[in-house]
């Protein structure tokens, strides 16, 4: 369909998308006309695996992630040592592209949450158990880049529990 033949609810709804779980952008140009962009999901991925600080999500062949929140919930063991979690985001040789680490630190045998968010406002200090921290509005990530979410201290990292919940658009190149 041509992008000026939208004349209609059933025209914009086959331009806006073929599938019950597959959107396109839609923008109009100067001149008045609707234009497509390649079809994404919204999607969500978590990891709860117990007795594990340390959780890398990574993006799948022929995928591209648009990264709009992360989420972690740490609940630290009663080992001794100040946790520090930190959201890197890398490439498949682990080299790092960007980081947002926590400014505060997570004491032993206690629970806080943190949210990652585009754009939005970073606390340096604790509302109540929550953390709200801050990365790039267009965090755009290619096929095999990761998201790690991990205690940059590894104090107990093998026995803490951390769940991790990822938020993004995925489009399929």
């Amino acid at each position: 369909m041509a992008a000026g033949d939208v004349t209609h609810h059933a025209a914009f709804n086959a331009l806006a998308g073929d599938d019950a779980d597959t959107i396109r952008r839609i923008g109009a140009s100067a001149g008045g006309y609707l234009f497509t962009g390649p079809h994404f999901s919204i999607t969500s991925q978590q990891d709860a695996t117990l007795n594990d600080s340390d959780k890398t999500l990574t993006v799948p062949a022929d995928r591209i992630w648009v990264i709009r929140s992360a989420f972690a919930q740490l609940i630290t063991t009663a080992t001794v040592g100040n946790r520090r979690l930190s959201l890197r985001w890398r490439d498949a040789t682990d080299s790092i592209y960007g980081m947002i680490t926590a400014a505060i630190t997570h004491a032993a045998s206690s629970t806080r949450h943190y949210n990652w968010i585009p754009g939005g406002h970073a606390f340096t200090t604790l509302q109540g158990d929550f953390l709200s921290l801050t990365f790039p509005v267009e965090l755009v990530l290619p096929a095999a880049f990761d998201i790690r979410i991990f205690d940059i201290n590894a104090i107990d990292a093998a026995a803490d529990d951390m769940t991790v919940s990822l938020l993004y658009d995925e489009y399929t190149v």
